[in-house]
């Protein structure tokens, strides 16, 4: 396991399977999420929403892992790479193995979270349902 980013808990660096890299340029980020087979995105929360970081790892073809999001519900459905944990009660560990026993039995692999992620989260599928929206609005 690798961290990137700030540690706050003592034991979780101590470990000797965890690396605690601290704070990575962007580029260097992507490439770790290229190499990766999943994103663990521990954040208090995104309710009704989500992080460029997690659309970077789908981009990648890591699958993600973060607290619950509203925004994401749908995609969760629909392909199985995005799994949500509650930090409050303390079961990332037990849904971070059955996500990774997921990747492992599932044959579509990371091209499937790629085609997916273009689909659904590139720029270009994103911004054409507000620029129709807007369209019908201005014109």
């Amino acid at each position: 396991v690798t961290v990137i980013g700030e540690v706050a808990d003592e034991a979780l660096e101590s470990r000797g399977d965890i690396r605690a890299l601290g704070f990575l340029p962007f580029i260097d980020c992507v490439d770790m999420m290229r190499r990766s087979k999943i994103l663990l995105n521990i954040v208090p929360s995104f309710p009704n929403g989500g992080h460029e970081r997690l659309f970077y790892a789908l981009s990648q073809g890591a699958a993600v892992m973060t607290t619950r999001s509203s925004f994401l519900e749908a995609d969760r459905r629909s392909h199985g790479f995005i799994e949500f944990f509650d930090i409050a009660r303390g079961d990332i560990s037990e849904k971070l193995i059955h996500l990774r026993g997921d990747l492992e039995r599932d044959v579509r692999g990371r091209d499937a979270m790629l085609r997916y992620h273009e689909d659904h989260h590139t720029w270009t599928k994103r911004l054409a349902p507000l620029l129709e929206h807007a369209r019908g609005h201005f014109s």
